[in-house]
């Protein structure tokens, strides 16, 4: 329990901050400042959980906080995976093309087959990042998608996840996604 408490003083460095892309030309939008530092947060604990609203723009905060996890060391730029639901596979396409910029290899692959990848003992020494798009479906210790996400979650460096529905997940899911 101790780890999860984060001393009140506790914050991303400014290095962290600057790291932050403040554009996503790809997408043709800016980061408003509490995507900006919800990324920066991100780096600093080499990951986290984005449980903010529905259309608040948790693919582009995760983007860029990938970005910024490359720039800063938290990862190394040798490949960013992105898992999500096969019906958002084609909305992070224009991500990709951001996430690019900074990694050698930038794959999205569907969250519900990430068990035929979990048997892969994937390996740490290359590094890289992971996204993990609508977190909360991984909410139960049983399915087999949680079990992969987790075996493959042990393959990267740094790693985000997102979720705009966290509080229905109940009190167990809430705490099987932090996990």
């Amino acid at each position: 329990a101790e780890s999860l408490l984060i001393p009140p003083d506790e914050a991303p460095t400014a290095e962290e901050i600057a790291a932050v892309p403040l554009s996503l030309p790809a997408l043709g939008w800016n980061l408003r400042q509490f995507q900006v530092s919800n990324a920066a947060w991100a780096v600093h604990r080499l990951g986290s959980i984005l449980a903010m609203g529905c259309g608040v723009g948790k693919s582009g905060t995760a983007t860029a906080a990938a970005i910024a996890a490359a720039r800063v060391g938290k990862c190394r730029r040798t490949r960013c995976y992105i898992y999500c639901p096969v019906n958002a596979m084609d909305q992070w396409l224009p991500y990709c093309v951001e996430l690019e910029k900074e990694y050698q290899e930038v794959h999205i692959f569907s969250i519900d087959s990430a068990f035929n990848a979990a048997h892969q003992a994937l390996d740490r020494s290359l590094g890289g990042a992971m996204i993990v798009d609508e977190l909360h479906k991984l909410k139960s210790d049983a399915s087999r998608r949680g079990i992969a996400i987790e075996k493959l979650r042990n393959g990267f460096e740094w790693s985000v996840g997102l979720t705009g529905t966290l509080l229905s997940a109940g009190a167990e899911g809430v705490l099987r996604v932090q996990d």
